[in-house]
This record gives C-alpha cells, structure tokens and sequence, in this order.
C-alpha cells in the first residue's frame, strides 16, 4: 500500500478502528518507519499483528502506554545510563568493605566521590527530586558525601563509605529510579530526536514524564479515534486521514532536524500556508522515533528496508553490548547493520526483478552536526550484490585498526573506512596509498601488508561492480605481488636494498597522480639495473588508468616483501 493510502484499516468507514478496536499501520518513509519499529519495541512483537506490509495493533496496548516507553529504554540501554553507573559503584564499594577499607587507592575513591556528587547536581536530576517531592533529603544526603583525607582513621573510611552506601540504597528506591532513570532516557537519547513539548518543554521540566507524555500522545490519540470520521477540514498529510478541528492538526516542528515551524516560518510554504499537517496516531508514531534507533553516545543507527515490515524490524535489532559486557560503538553497530542486510539476502531468494529495483538506506543521526544531523547512505542493489561478494574479505577486516598517526594515537578502523567509502561511491585508492605510505616508511614498526591487499582486491570488486573493463583479475594480482617480491629479492642480493626505499616512493607518487610514464619509468630502471625482463603484465594496464592504478598497488605492495602468515594467507584466499 503506497503511502498516501490510510493507515486506518476498516470494513466500513475511516473510524480508527474495527469491530475489535484494532489499528492497522502501513510503513512510508524512513522517518515514519523509525517510529514504526520503535511503537514494535515499545510493546513487544508478540502483541503485535505484524505481515509484510503492515501490522495490526489493539488500542488495548494504549493503557499505561508511558510506563511501557521508557521501561522499552531501561532494559535496552540498561548499564549505559547515568543512573545504572553510578548504581554500579556500590560494587567498588563493597571491594574496600571487604579489605577492611585498607589498601585501597584514595585518588580513585576520591575520584568517584566526585564523580557521583557532580552527577548528582545536574539540573536533570535537580527537577527529578522536585518530581519525586524528596528534594530536601536528597540535598541532605549529598552534602553528607565527604572526601577522603590523608589522616582519615579505618573507622573514619567506614563512616565515609556507609554514607555512600546510602545514598546508592536510596536512588535504587523504586520510586526514585523511576523518575531518575527516566530523566537520564529523556536526556542522552529521547532529546537527539524531539523536543519542545511534553517533557520536553522548558517550563515542564519539573513535572512528571510519564503523565506528560500519555496527556500529549496518548489522551488525543485514544479521542481521535474515537470520532474521527471521513469528512474533515484537514489532511494529514502522512497518512491522508481527516481531521475536524484545527485542534487535532500538528505540525512536524517539534521532531528535530526535521520540521519547520508554520508559525515562525509561514515564509517555508505555498501561499503561507502549511499543508504539513499530521494527525493525532501520526504524531504518536513519531514519538516513538527514538525506540526505532540504537543510539550510542550521541549517535544512532536506523536501517530503513521498506521492503518488508517484518525484516525492517528484524534488521534493527542490536544489542548495544558485547558478549564480555562491554559497551559497544556506533561503528560496531554499522558494522553489524550491513552484515544483518547480507543476511537477509542471503534467506531470502530475490528475484532480478526485485533486486534491480530495492534500495535500502542506512540513517545515521550524529548529535554533534547541528547542520546536518541526519546522514543517509543508499544501499543500491548494485553495492548490495558486490557487498554479498565480499562478504568474507569485509570480515577479515572487522576489528582492524591501524595507527595513522603514533604521537596523537590516532587510529582508522578499516573495515568502518572501506565501507563509507563504497557506501559514498568513492573508491579507496586513497586509503591504500596512505597505508602503502606507512607500510613503506622505515619508521612504522607495523607490518598492515595483509590489510592493505585486502583491501585492493575488495577496491577491485567494487571497481569492476561498476565498470567491468576496470577489474584486474584477481589471478593477475598475486601474479604481480609475486614480481614485487621477487624484484626486492633481485635487489637484496645485490646489497642494494637500500634503493628500494627511493624507488618505492617514486612509484607511490605516480601511482597517486596515475602517472603511468612516470610509474614504467621507474619500473623499468629498476629492471634494467638487475638485467631482467619487465612484467608483460603491466602492458595490459596501459590500456585504463584505473586498471593500471590496482596492477602498480599490488607490485608495489609485493616489492615491500612481506610474507603473509598461513592464517592470514588463508583468510585471504
């Protein structure tokens, strides 16, 4: 059903619901979808009617909505709250307790004492105890919070830690996590999506969420349903349903990044008049945008696949941590984005039909851009299919970083740089020559041979993927590495490997420039100083720059002679 069709499904008229109060909800775009994926989070999949192209939900699931929004984020980003960390102090704690609080590092004690009493202090937390009407005892409790001195005695440490004891006992009293951790969910991830009303509202800030939520989502939702009809003044422009009262209208200012206010900037539409206007259901969909993305420090991930319902929620389903708990990054979770649409298209047979016309975007949203928060990449069938193809060279890559720049400790993730790369259309020939770099200069002590050949070959794919007179056989390649190799072998046993450094950065340089004259220059000097042959091979490559640019990586990475460990060497083939 295409976007402009109702989201209501009825037997008889546009009421909302059916005989049995059920909703049904078709996906539109990717912002819609997010909101969509996020409503299945928030109520669990199993009490939800979902096909292929819509799901069907019971107006029951309404009834204490709000407590079911923010426990959906609870349990999700569960350990990476404010809230769940400094909960988990009171396990150093307990480690001092059982030393007999000797032998511990005051600093670090000290350090955490800070830390919990600045955390605490926030103006986040501050309206949080005006909501939980305890605003005095907390204040209390804090100040009672000392730091720990040099001469402080045994008995004076315990005192210190049983202080702290409490107030860890205290903000794990159920009525003050609810609001605390709630003020942590509005603040470090529901906040990067909407704001300025309900909760989010300055002048709402010390009264309570989940009330403000259900009066500003919920309550007009549950009446709009209940007399919304097939006449009406107003559309919604999401899902063409009517609206009777100027009252049921909302515009799309609230969502960031993404609305324009119609009564700040009536300039932004025809005739100053807006025509975006969303219903009721439409903005409690949208609310739930922020259950719809994994969002990790100030950044989220939303894969948009409107394919199919069903997979659409199936691939954004992350785990935000680690086997070993660790807390894991926003590239882990990319990274995992593009392995879960492989797999899909791996289970699920498509036909060429298809495949030639399904795209699928990755949504990234980076708290930090205020200009541009929302990055899209558009995963064509084409990049999928040659994604496919690689698949296992893109997985020796996972984990793999390479230290770029030693005094800052600056480091690139592979795997993260060549998928970006391809993701923007842009070939890596750039990254491989600035790795060659470091590979060639005598002062890295790191050998990325490895990752830089995996790297031309998945660069070559990706080239032939899209012009097939670009691709180099892979056959070719190794053949080419081989004659690097055997070129610094020739100049090793004439005590003239000194050279090689000189001559490797000639040919970098041409390579950068496609410089072909300049590259079987220097290739051919080196030839002619061992009385060999040059490699036919490289006549082939005359023909395309691009073409000749892979054959020159692959001799060039063969002439700085590393040997490929078995593992890695079978990983690679």
């Amino acid at each position: 059903m295409s976007e402009q069709e109702s989201i209501f499904k009825n037997n008889e008229q546009k009421t909302g619901t059916d005989t049995n109060e059920y909703l049904t909800l078709y996906p539109a775009n990717w912002l819609y979808n997010a909101g969509l994926v996020g409503l299945v989070n928030i109520v669990n999949v199993n009490n939800i009617e979902i096909n292929k192209y819509s799901l069907k939900m019971s107006t029951d699931l309404f009834e204490n909505f709000a407590e079911k929004y923010f426990n959906y984020f609870f349990e999700k980003y569960n350990n990476t709250l404010v809230f769940d960390k400094l909960i988990q102090k009171q396990d150093y704690f307990q480690k001092i307790i059982n030393n007999n609080y000797k032998d511990f590092d005051r600093k670090n004690l000290n350090k955490t004492i800070k830390m919990i009493k600045a955390k605490l202090k926030r103006n986040s937390y501050l309206s949080g105890y005006v909501i939980i009407d305890d605003n005095y005892e907390i204040s209390k409790k804090i100040k009672a919070i000392k730091k720990i001195k040099k001469d402080d005695k045994p008995e004076d440490i315990k005192e210190k830690i049983k202080k702290l004891n409490e107030l860890i006992n205290y903000l794990k009293k159920e009525n003050v996590k609810h609001i605390l951790k709630a003020k942590d969910t509005i603040y470090s991830i529901i906040n990067h999506y909407w704001g300025n009303i309900s909760f989010l509202h300055q002048q709402k800030s010390k009264k309570n969420m989940y009330s403000l939520y259900e009066k500003e989502f919920i309550e007009p939702v549950i009446d709009y349903i209940d007399k919304s009809s097939k006449d009406g003044k107003y559309d919604c422009f999401m899902c063409d349903n009517k609206m009777q009262t100027k009252k049921e209208t909302h515009n799309l200012a609230w969502l960031n990044n993404i609305g324009a206010d119609a009564n700040k900037k009536s300039s932004h539409f025809w005739d100053f008049n807006s025509d975006a206007l969303i219903c009721p259901l439409c903005k409690f969909v949208f609310s739930c945008i922020p259950a719809g993305f994994n969002s990790l420090n100030r950044r989220g991930i939303f894969i948009n696949d409107n394919n199919d319902l069903r997979k659409l929620i199936k691939e954004n389903k992350f785990s935000l941590t680690h086997e070993n708990g660790e807390v894991k990054r926003i590239s882990d979770l990319e990274q995992e984005g593009y392995y879960k649409i492989i797999e899909q298209l791996k289970q699920n047979e498509i036909s060429k039909a298809r495949l030639e016309l399904e795209n699928i975007q990755i949504i990234k949203y980076n708290g930090d851009n205020e200009q541009r928060a929302y990055s899209f990449n558009t995963i064509s069938p084409r990049l999928l299919k040659i994604i496919q193809q690689n698949v296992k060279l893109f997985k020796t890559l996972v984990g793999k970083s390479v230290l770029i720049d030693e005094q800052n400790q600056n480091y690139i993730n592979l795997y993260h740089r060549v998928i970006n790369n391809l993701l923007e259309h842009k070939n890596n020939f750039r990254l491989i020559h600035n790795l060659l770099g470091l590979q060639i200069d005598k002062d890295y002590n790191r050998n990325i041979s490895f990752e830089i050949n995996i790297i031309i070959k998945i660069n070559n794919n990706f080239l032939g993927g899209i012009m097939e007179e670009t691709k180099v056989d892979n056959k070719k390649l190794y053949v080419l590495w081989q004659k690097g190799k055997e070129l610094k072998n020739g100049y090793a046993e004439r005590d003239a490997e000194n050279k090689l450094g000189g001559i490797s950065y000639r040919l970098l340089n041409a390579l950068r420039v496609k410089n072909q004259s300049k590259f079987m220059d220097t290739v051919l000097d080196s030839y002619m100083y061992l009385n060999k042959e040059i490699p036919k091979l490289f006549i082939e490559g005359l023909e395309n720059k691009t073409k000749f640019q892979t054959m020159g990586y692959s001799f060039l990475l063969g002439l700085q002679g590393e040997q490929y460990n078995n593992e890695n060497k079978n990983k690679g083939e």
